[in-house]
């Protein structure tokens, strides 16, 4: 989605990061398992502050084959809250979440998505006036800082004249994209401020979780969601960031805001990362067990650290993460996996303890145009997406459609399966009322 650029180049220094390129299995370390259960039973005996800080970095100590291994983790700051150094001791191996699933959607049958305006600005009134039972929005008007929501105007949106209605708030986690909060003009090139559209490239001053832009949107660019940096720009920032020094994360604008929940987007970037025999570049081949842990952090940080525990967490696609063959041999998170199978199974019950439903593009009628392609069921992606809606969780399907007859079908298709269906155009710029079908 555009959002508006800002004109500062400057970036901070960098921190130092973990390069993957130096290891391509993970797990390789016996060191690790020692070490965290020593940490374990420390967290258990003493309290928080510097004696805590001090014993953690002198197990990590112990250990230093490890640290590297470590990006592949939730990687939170040793400043942070207990909560949160919990946290990363409970899920350095992919173990079970410390959270359970919040209250269901399964009342929602009907939603609309729109992230931006025709000329822009994000409108919420058209929204509010709406009667669908669900809103996914951007959490800004424009995208960047300076148009954040203000917690009133979601409120408002909330119960507005069409009814209450539940909002999340749309939030990238496997991609960065120029504009927002924290990217920097610098680290691409041209600038963005007089080439929005770019295309980009990187400069030498990006970081080292940014990668390559996506070519079917020039200014959103893959990263590497598992680096320290990252995932404290999205999940908890406790400070001294070498990037966005003492500014709020991203999760803890839109928990400030009041929206009630959020839909994570490029879920699916673990298949880009993972494993090369789901199609992957091999880079991390636990790449799915770290975007489970990187979405069960999330969850953590709005239900227990900030205590919403009604906070619903839904991500878009990468239904397959729970798939056996996103978790090669050599990628198992826990030495006691027998087969590739029981750990995609040990995966999954993680993962479908934190969040509340599933959002799916493209479902039935797929192909490369914006909107319009040919009908073309995508049978693997909703074969697993029967297990989600099996286990109760709503599927947010969202096709991008215009042709009415096209649209009748998909919403007979979607309902038969039992999905939530909603038909717009790939822009995201509008409500879209698709006249043959009425909102209860």
């Amino acid at each position: 989605m555009p959002v508006s650029v800002g004109d500062s180049d400057a970036v901070p220094d960098k921190g130092e990061t973990c390069d993957p390129e130096k290891f391509s299995h993970a797990w390789d370390c016996k060191k690790n398992r020692f070490r965290e259960q020593v940490s374990a039973r420390i967290s258990r005996v003493i309290g928080n502050g510097a004696t805590w800080a001090l014993f953690i970095v002198y197990v990590i100590a112990l250990s230093p084959a490890c640290t590297q291994k470590e990006e592949n983790t939730i990687a939170v700051s040793l400043a942070e809250p207990k909560s949160h150094q919990n946290m990363e001791v409970a899920k350095s191996h992919g173990a079970q979440s410390s959270v359970s699933t919040t209250p269901s959607l399964r009342h929602i049958n009907d939603w609309t998505y729109q992230l931006q305006g025709a000329d822009g600005e994000l409108l919420l009134e058209p929204i509010a006036s709406s009667a669908f039972d669900l809103a996914v929005i951007d959490y800004s008007s424009h995208g960047d800082e300076e148009h954040e929501f203000a917690s009133a105007e979601v409120a408002r949106l909330k119960n507005g004249a069409g009814g209450r209605k539940v909002v999340l708030a749309y939030m990238s986690i496997g991609e960065a994209e120029v504009g927002r909060f924290y990217f920097r003009n610098g680290w691409v090139a041209p600038s963005p401020v007089s080439n929005p559209d770019g295309p980009f490239t990187l400069t030498d001053a990006a970081p080292s979780w940014l990668v390559e832009p996506n070519p079917s949107f020039p200014d959103n660019f893959k990263v590497r969601y598992w680096q320290k940096e990252w995932q404290q720009i999205v999940v908890y920032n406790s400070g001294k960031h070498p990037l966005i020094g003492d500014a709020k994360s991203y999760l803890d604008r839109i928990i400030d805001a009041g929206f009630d929940g959020v839909y994570l987007d490029i879920i699916d970037a673990f298949e880009f990362f993972g494993p090369q025999e789901i199609g992957g570049n091999n880079e991390n081949r636990l790449a799915a067990t770290a975007m489970i842990d990187f979405v069960i952090a999330i969850a953590e940080h709005a239900r227990v650290v900030r205590g919403i525990k009604g906070f619903l967490v839904v991500p878009q696609n990468g239904a397959t993460i729970i798939h056996a063959e996103a978790f090669p041999e050599d990628s198992r998170a826990l030495d006691n996996a027998s087969s590739a199978q029981e750990e995609a199974n040990r995966q999954k019950t993680r993962y479908f303890e934190v969040i509340n439903g599933i959002g799916a593009e493209d479902t039935f009628y797929f192909g490369d145009n914006d909107e319009d392609n040919p009908l073309d069921p995508q049978t693997f992606v909703i074969e697993h997406l029967d297990i989600f809606h099996e286990a109760g969780f709503p599927v947010l399907a969202v096709d991008y459609l215009t042709n009415p007859v096209n649209i009748d079908d998909f919403y007979t298709r979607a309902r038969q399966k039992g999905y939530v269906p909603y038909a717009t155009i790939r822009n995201l710029d509008r409500v879209v009322v698709n006249p043959t079908q009425q909102l209860d």
